[in-house]
């Protein structure tokens, strides 16, 4: 699993040990992970908007934020906005022993391109069988 942090990026380990570091709950990084999705959202970056409310946040080693992407470019993307985004939500929690990581799923969505009427249709008959009975019965045509 590929991760990035905000240490890596900058080359030095920031030292926060004399600000605050409330606990949280993954509750919480939900509420403020949202609220800076929407904060992209608003400013234009919606690809980032995306990235971020696609799936939840979760929490490991209890200070650390990782957010599943796609794939190499949304993990580019979040990268340039790292250091906004850990000053943002540090301060939302405050907590400022909280690092961010964007890792590239493993477990990606199947997503697949339907290239006739017929493919999506053996696409949703796999999910209802009974598609093939309402053709039957219907007399539908599925080549479109």
């Amino acid at each position: 699993m590929l991760h990035h942090t905000e240490e890596q990026n900058q080359g030095v380990i920031q030292d926060y040990s004399n600000r605050p570091q409330t606990p949280f709950t993954l509750d919480q990084v939900k509420m403020v992970w949202k609220q800076y999705a929407f904060k992209m959202k608003d400013e234009g970056f919606d690809t980032i908007y995306y990235a971020l409310t696609k799936r939840d946040p979760k929490i490991y080693n209890e200070n650390e934020i990782h957010q599943d992407c796609d794939n190499q470019v949304q993990v580019s993307n979040l990268q340039e906005k790292l250091s906004d985004m850990s000053d943002f939500v540090r301060e939302k929690l405050n907590n400022w022993s909280v690092t961010l990581h964007f890792d590239i799923s493993t477990q990606q969505e199947e997503n697949t391109r339907y290239l006739t009427g017929k493919d999506k249709f053996d696409a949703l008959a796999k999910k209802n069988a009974n598609l093939h009975s309402f053709l039957k019965t219907f007399n539908l045509d599925i080549d479109f």
